[in-house]
């Protein structure tokens, strides 16, 4: 079969991969080790071979066509299938470069995992984290659309294209900045406490509820509570909690400092074990990641063993 190597242009590829990832010619041309022209005449030249615009501009933004997205995610495959092959050639030679994008709820980012991470880089320091932080839905939305690599979920939300592996467990505490007087021994109780609101807190204030005092209440639930304060970041919440004297559902992971200073404490339900709920790590069915990606969720499993 004939191959016409013209199309293979690896130093237009290399330019036009650096201008995606920055969407800014003059950084491009610094990271590709050209010229601002010459990266523009590289990139001229790939549109003239493929007939097609690679770039939009909106205003003075720069924006990838649809073509472009097209040709990013092959350059990207690309690049994937020669790690693979470096480290199936050559072991544990090879120096793990390029991008890995995950996503997670807020309340993951402030468990210990996420700074354990930071310190383990120092082994792939040629890698470059990209977190987005999202609650579980979006997390699962970003990953069915191949915007991330894998994300983490407090929630298990069956779908056919994704896998949810159970990480670790986060345990679920119902708070305010009152000292508890007594244990709520019955949902109509907790129904006459003012309750702040954050996204995602309806899963948790679920499996508290069904924990503590079963399924006749857990069907109410979230929807039940009286809600007086609404903000939309967990760190926010923490706050509402402490100073407004509502009452939240939160990890407890994420308020250590604050029970430990007693400016929130904790309220027993019925039920005297805590409760408990996995965070998933979530992957694409039937995909295998680039080593790059696997090199960082070994790490994260690593955690999950100890």
């Amino acid at each position: 079969m004939h191959r016409n190597f013209r199309h293979l242009d690896s130093s237009s590829l290399k330019a036009f991969y650096f201008a995606s990832q920055t969407l800014n010619f003059t950084q491009a041309a610094a990271r590709a080790h050209l010229t601002q022209s010459g990266v523009t005449q590289h990139i001229q030249k790939l549109e003239k071979e493929l007939n097609t615009k690679l770039f939009t501009r909106i205003g003075k933004a720069l924006r990838l066509s649809p073509e472009g997205v097209e040709l990013l995610a092959y350059c990207e495959e690309s690049l994937d299938r020669i790690d693979r092959l470096f480290e199936k050639l050559q072991g544990s030679k090879v120096q793990l470069s390029g991008q890995v994008k995950y996503a997670m709820p807020s309340s993951c980012l402030m468990s210990p995992h996420f700074s354990i991470l930071l310190d383990k880089r120092k082994s792939f320091p040629n890698i470059q984290l990209s977190v987005e932080i999202k609650h579980s839905e979006l997390v699962l939305e970003s990953l069915l659309k191949g915007e991330i690599d894998f994300g983490f979920s407090t929630r298990h939300l069956p779908h056919s294209q994704l896998e949810f592996h159970p990480f670790v467990e986060e345990e679920f505490v119902l708070v305010s900045s009152q000292a508890p007087k007594k244990t709520f021994k019955d949902f109509k109780e907790i129904e006459t406490l003012q309750f702040l609101n954050y996204p995602g807190q309806d899963h948790l204030a679920q499996v508290w509820i069904q924990h503590h005092f079963g399924g006749r209440a857990s069907a109410r639930g979230f929807q039940k509570l009286n809600i007086r304060d609404e903000i939309t970041s967990i760190a926010g919440a923490i706050q509402l909690a402490r100073f407004a004297g509502s009452f939240g559902f939160f990890p407890k992971h994420c308020i250590e400092n604050e029970l430990k200073e007693k400016k929130l404490f904790v309220h027993s339900g019925k039920i005297k074990d805590s409760s408990k709920s996995p965070i998933y790590i979530v992957q694409l069915k039937n995909s295998a990641p680039p080593f790059r990606v696997q090199r960082v969720l070994d790490t994260f499993w690593e955690m999950a063993k100890k």
